[in-house]
């Protein structure tokens, strides 16, 4: 028998990777940290099943991704 998930993969031991994109603990990215409370119990499923297939390697990727995309947004000085 599997044990339940716990309410969220938060282990109170938050660390940035370097583009602070995303939490080397837990490794969600900062979006889903802060919209986490406000997920649906099904996007939290989908997001818990993320995080068990996120390797080091791709999780750089999204940080870069993420940053870029920041980036972008921004507007013209």
């Amino acid at each position: 028998m599997t044990e339940p998930r716990p309410d969220s993969p938060c282990r109170k031991v938050c660390q940035l990777d370097d583009t602070r994109s995303f939490c080397t603990t837990c490794r969600r990215t900062l979006p889903e940290i802060a919209t986490w409370g406000r997920m649906s119990p099904a996007a939290r499923e989908e997001t818990f099943a993320q995080l068990d297939q996120r390797s080091d390697d791709a999780l750089r990727d999204l940080a870069q991704a993420s940053h870029r995309g920041r980036a972008s947004r921004r507007r013209p000085a």
